[in-house]
């Protein structure tokens, strides 16, 4: 069992001394933000921070050898950031979010409507028009023909013969025939165009007045600091103390 003081710690740890940017970041949607990647970018000056607020406070160790104990106290932030991760992931993002402080509505709704087609199929079409069968019948007659002629020293005219022709009753038949009259199969197809629909409002709708929501922003930005809290967390989580208040949390 051994202590010792952070800042004396800090001069045998290879930077980075606080966070761990190897470790998977939280998929957040949306989010492009990455407080572990900011955390290496400026790790001197936040390295720099922590030791400051809390190099004279010390931790205790299982360990008494130098290395050891140096792998014990990356074993501890590392387990202390796997619980932490995905809350600062989260609570990063939104104080990252862009927005107007003076502005409590914001309303930005694209709605798209894909094209619309209907289509009517009309299948073959066939008319059929049947005429039966049409008789005629014309009745019995009789056609009589006479000859008459005038002797040479006679000048009455006198009959000097007869023809007559007897026709019987006569049936003039037509056979039955079918009329079809056929239409082809036919589609017809309406299309309406695809079109969107755009919504964008943003402003005060006078629910809170500008200047409150501007004294909430400078109150947020004034009292609170992500990696402030993250170390603060830290601390205590390690359960570092002052040299004669060993239980300090």
């Amino acid at each position: 069992m051994s202590r010792m003081k952070i800042n004396e710690l800090y001069k045998l740890v290879e930077s980075p001394f606080i966070f761990d940017d190897s470790m998977t970041y939280p998929t957040i949607e949306g989010n492009t933000s990455n407080f572990l990647e900011y955390y290496d970018d400026h790790k001197e000056e936040f390295d720099r921070f922590f030791v400051h607020e809390y190099g004279q406070r010390y931790v205790d160790f299982e360990s008494e050898e130098s290395e050891d104990i140096i792998q014990e106290w990356k074993d501890e932030l590392t387990s202390i950031q796997r619980i932490y991760l995905d809350s600062w992931a989260r609570l990063f993002y939104a104080l990252n979010v862009d927005f107007n402080p003076v502005y409590n509505v914001e309303e930005h709704t694209t709605t798209i409507y894909g094209q619309d087609q209907n289509t009517d199929s009309y299948g073959q079409h066939q008319r059929t028009s049947n005429y039966g069968s049409k008789e005629t019948t014309s009745g019995a007659r009789s056609d009589t023909s006479t000859a008459y002629s005038v002797s040479y020293d006679n000048g009455t005219e006198k009959e000097t013969g007869k023809q007559v022709d007897a026709l019987g009753q006569q049936v003039n038949t037509e056979g039955t025939h079918i009329d079809t009259h056929t239409d082809a199969a036919a589609i017809d197809t309406h299309t309406r165009s695809q079109h969107t629909d755009t919504v964008d409002r943003s402003g005060n709708i006078g629910v809170v007045s500008a200047t409150e929501l501007v004294k909430q922003e400078i109150a947020l930005r004034r009292n609170y600091s992500f990696y402030k809290n993250c170390f603060l967390i830290i601390i205590n989580e390690l359960g570092a103390y002052w040299d004669n208040d060993p239980c300090f949390l």
